[in-house]
């Protein structure tokens, strides 16, 4: 059974995840859902379709997206996208069914998914792969192995969890006119002609930036880490454009990081054309002219992991980008990943760094999850205690930054309309008010997605 996609979830992470996404497509071993998907835009239908041949007709699509979840508008939209590539006429759309005949793509209405028979599916799945490597003899082992896995052995019981709603900050405007940001940053975070709107927790790093405090982000994935040091780096080069050299580098623990995040940056720097500011990878993978042509003109924005770090510490011809003079922002990404022995010798790597280039260097850190003991405040506290021994400089409890979520659903239901709803049958409206609306909505909400905590929302 194929791992299962869903487009929508896609759309919120950016052109990065759906190219990701294609390239899976291509080699059909996922299948997509489009639930709710009305059309894409053509930059959308172009990493969508980045990875899938070009010789795909509408059945062989069909293999791996669900066509039972296509709207009647995205039928179409994929069905002239089909033709287009073939070269051929697109099929023409049926009024009466509201489906593209012949050898497109049907649409029909979505069918209902239950997810206890669909967790069932998976575990009968793996169950009988792991059966398929077992032949025991023994009538006693054998018994005591088909016991153990009857118990569910080896897999975990079912898990319900939500994804939160992150508390809204400023936009890009209100920040600009508040003088947290540059002028010109509207024109590298905006989209479709619209300023972003950032999460509080990411104003919240913009703030710390502005102070010259060292921070962490302690948020969960999906959270737009990357964005609360890319906006303070990208804001401090647009307000020092006669900067030369490295201003910053950022540390990541693996080069996939490193090439998932060049694309983010590609993507902020293609909004303004002949944009001034660089940003270059510099690790293992990169040719030798390439590191030679960033020796002789280093960007501003330098993307490397620690292993390399610890190699430019110690070779000579590497020593303008360690050793610059405009160094400023030390990014670490993940820093759970450093503990015991690698912890140590980051550690050390940092401060070999601030005494090579003689900076007294802004120190900032992510990383999903670092502490899950104790209250909200012990936890930051035991961040804040890690941050400060790995960057060699305190990093203060007020700058772990943390989630700060809010409620989706705001209504409260009564003890008996959450019964009634329980025994009623489902809904006919399926749009997402109807959803929002219904009773076990925030019961769910709170119960499976949220917890309180002194008067803060957990997940």
């Amino acid at each position: 059974m194929k791992p299962v996609f869903n487009l929508q979830d896609l759309l919120k992470q950016g052109e990065s995840a759906i190219s990701a996404t294609s390239i899976l497509l291509g080699q059909e071993m996922i299948s997509l859902d489009c639930f709710e998907v009305e059309s894409l835009t053509p930059e959308q239908l172009n990493y969508l379709f980045s990875g899938i041949p070009q010789t795909w007709d509408f059945a062989k699509l069909k293999e791996v997206f669900n066509s039972s979840t296509f709207t009647p508008d995205f039928a179409t939209q994929l069905n002239q996208l089909i033709a287009q590539r073939l070269g051929s006429e697109p099929q023409i759309a049926s009024q009466e069914s509201g489906s593209i005949v012949d050898n497109s793509i049907a649409y029909t209405s979505p069918a209902t998914l239950d997810i206890f028979n669909l967790r069932d599916e998976v575990i009968d799945d793996y169950r009988r792969y792991i059966k398929s490597f077992l032949k025991i003899r023994e009538p006693r082992v054998e018994k005591f192995v088909e016991l153990e896995l009857e118990r569910g052995k080896l897999w975990p019981d079912p898990l319900v969890q939500l994804n939160p709603s992150y508390k809204p900050g400023a936009t890009v405007t209100e920040l600009i006119q508040q003088n947290v940001l540059h002028p010109d940053c509207d024109r590298y975070f905006s989209r479709n002609g619209q300023p972003y709107t950032f999460h509080y927790h990411q104003q919240q790093a913009f703030l710390a930036a502005q102070r010259q405090k060292p921070y962490v982000l302690t948020t969960g994935t999906g959270s737009g880490k990357s964005m609360t040091y890319v906006v303070p780096i990208f804001d401090d080069l647009l307000r020092h454009p006669e900067i030369q050299g490295v201003r910053a580098i950022l540390v990541y623990p693996m080069n996939a990081l490193i090439n998932s995040q060049k694309e983010e940056f590609d993507k902020f720097l293609s909004q303004v054309p002949g944009s001034p500011i660089r940003v270059e990878k510099y690790t293992g993978q990169e040719s030798l002219t390439k590191k030679t042509e960033i020796q002789n003109n280093p960007p501003q924005i330098l993307l490397t992991n620690y292993v390399m770090l610890e190699l430019m510490l110690s070779r000579t011809h590497e020593n303008s980008l360690v050793a610059s003079p405009n160094l400023k922002f030390l990014v670490v990404d993940e820093l759970h990943t450093y503990r015991g022995r690698q912890g140590a010798d980051v550690a050390i790597l940092i401060r070999k760094l601030k005494e090579r280039c003689g900076k007294k260097l802004l120190c900032i850190g992510t990383s999903a999850t670092m502490s899950t003991e104790g209250s909200r405040e012990n936890r930051r506290q035991t961040v804040a205690g890690v941050a400060s021994k790995l960057f060699g400089v305190e990093v203060k409890l007020e700058n772990v930054i943390d989630e700060t979520l809010e409620r989706s659903i705001h209504c409260e239901p009564s003890n008996d309309k959450l019964c009634h709803s329980i025994t009623a049958d489902l809904p006919i409206e399926r749009s997402l008010a109807a959803f929002k609306a219904h009773p076990l909505s925030a019961w769910i909400e709170m119960n499976f997605g949220l917890a309180e905590e002194q008067g803060h929302l957990v997940r």
